[in-house]
Order: structure tokens, then sequence, then C-alpha cells
């Protein structure tokens, strides 16, 4: 899938520099969760050109942050690395194309909606506030044959697009093309590097995975629901109950026999350490699928800050 960043959709419309940039971070969000489920994300390199308040142009309004982190990253995506779709462009100037009775050929909107035309999948991300914070994008080409309707889905709210990308996303045909797309998928987890060792053996299963990423994104989630207090808001408490403490549970604490009989088997190397180091982990979600399988990970967390891991997939460790 193809993704255009929607130039048209920064036609100085923004109050001040600061909606502006927080706005750019949101784009830069959605370039991130774009590429990382192996989609293309493109842009114009006529963007810095725009205006994005009535008197601040694009280069000023980033350089006028001090930031340069932010400066360096942003004009290096945007005025130099891409990738820019005019370098690959499909539709030619002789191509008439409006949206909203304006024309709009020679822009990503055009080019968006002569490949979805074409039987490409392509799609327009805008900027928030604009005129564009709808979808689809109704756009007509004229053509000497006929007038063609095209629809071009739209997207201008990051948790839309990531909703979008994983519905879409290719069911995994291997462990380690499940593993790829779980590191990719979910972004507030910290994945241990020999998650495959367990599996290796293991003859691979749609259902079992399916599973899998079903678990993941339950705590992808409750890892994000710490309050600057430490403690878990109120959709942290809701995740808590329903997925941790009712009968049943889909996670739950290993008992203390198991943590007594299969101690050794629940120490598991902590990722990213330097030193080697080890800890136990005996919390784990359960999947009954025929197999039993287990994936154990570090709760709960010493401190609200500290990762939440992932140390384990994999046949249930606890069999007699």
């Amino acid at each position: 899938m193809n993704f255009m960043l929607n130039e048209l959709s920064l036609h100085g419309q923004f109050y001040c520099e600061d909606d502006f940039i927080q706005s750019l971070k949101d784009i830069a969000e959605c370039n991130r969760v774009v590429r990382e489920t192996g989609h293309s994300f493109y842009c114009s390199n006529r963007l810095i050109l725009k205006r994005v308040t009535h008197k601040v142009g694009f280069r000023e309004a980033v350089e006028n942050t001090g930031d340069k982190i932010l400066i360096s990253s942003i004009l290096n995506w945007l005025h130099k690395r891409g990738p820019f779709w005019e370098e690959q462009q499909q539709h030619t100037e002789d191509d008439y194309f409006e949206y909203q009775n304006e024309v709009v050929t020679d822009t990503a909107l055009a080019e968006a909606a002569w490949r979805v035309a074409n039987q490409q999948n392509c799609y327009t991300v805008s900027f928030k506030p604009s005129n564009f914070c709808h979808s689809p994008l109704l756009v007509i080409w004229y053509q000497s044959e006929g007038n063609r309707s095209i629809d071009v889905q739209n997207f201008w709210e990051v948790v839309t697009l990531t909703t979008f990308l994983k519905s879409n996303l290719k069911p995994p045909t291997s462990w380690e093309e499940l593993i790829q797309q779980c590191i990719s998928e979910y972004p507030h987890l910290t994945f241990a590097d020999d998650l495959l060792d367990p599996l290796d053996s293991e003859p691979f299963s749609e259902t079992i995975a399916k599973r899998v990423r079903e678990l993941l994104s339950i705590l992808d989630e409750l890892n994000t629901c710490f309050g600057e207090d430490g403690k878990l808001n109120r959709r942290g408490q809701e995740i808590k109950r329903n997925y941790f403490e009712r009968e049943k549970a889909q996670f739950t604490d290993s008992s203390v026999p198991e943590k007594r009989d299969f101690r050794d088997e629940m120490i598991f190397k902590k990722p990213n350490s330097s030193t080697g180091e080890t800890f136990s982990c005996p919390f784990h979600g359960k999947i009954k699928m025929g197999r039993q399988y287990r994936i154990h990970f570090s709760w709960p967390k010493e401190q609200p800050t500290d990762p939440l891991y992932i140390v384990y997939i994999g046949p249930k460790l606890t069999k007699l």
C-alpha cells in the first residue's frame, strides 16, 4: 500500500506555530506506523514551501522551534530523503483532476486518485485541522471519453490510520513473520531477541498466531495506561479487571507449586541487558487451542516507566 501526504491540507490554517508543530509531529507518527508495517509513505518536495499560518512558512516554523533534533529530522525527511511522489509520478500534466471545483493536477491528491483509478492501493494522509478532515475525498478526473469520479480514502488521525493498518496486515505464514509483525505492531512492548528459539521446533499455527497478537495487543495498550502519578488510569484499571482479575482470566500469575517446581524454567534473560541480567517472569497470557501456549511477560512492573518485556512465546513451560 502507498500513502501520500496531502500537501493541499497545509493552507495557512494554523492559528499559531505551536499548533502546526503538534500536527506535524502527528504526521511524522503516521509516517512511522506506515513504514513499520512495510508500506510506503510519500511526501512532496515542495511541501516546505507552504505557509502554515497566515504569515509563517513551513521551514521558518520548524526552525523557530530551536529543537535541533526536530529540525534535522523533519528537514532531512521532507526536503532531502523523502521518498517524494514526484520522482515516481504516474499522472501527467495533461491529466485534468478537480477536487471541489479546484484544479488539483500535479498534487499528491491527483496522484493518489490516478493510482486508485488504476487499481492500486493508494491513500492520502492530511494535516489536522484542515479542509481535508473527512473521507473519502471525491476527485473528478476529466477525460475525453467522459468524467470519472474517484473516491480517495483519507486519514488525519494517527489512531484511525493505525487501526486500518492493523486490520489490513497480511496474516503471518511463519513464526518469524509473526514475531517481526508484533515488534512493528506493538511499539509499547519490548521483545526479547530469542523469542524464536522455543518456536523453531513447533509447527506454525495461524490460529495460535492470531491469538498471540490479540493478547499482545491488550498488553501493548495496558502499558500506555500509567498516569503521571505512576498508577493505572481508568482504562488501565478496566483492562486489569477484564483480563487479569476475572474468573478464567486471560493473564495470570503462576501458582505457588508452579513457581517452586518450575523456577528455573521461568527465569529469563532481561532484554537489552548489557550484563546478561536474568529475572523471573511467572506472569503469562494463556492460549489453549489444541496446544497449550504461553506468553510470559514482566508484570507487575517495579516502576511505571520500566519497559514491559515479552520474554517467552511458546509451549506451556509448567507441564508435568
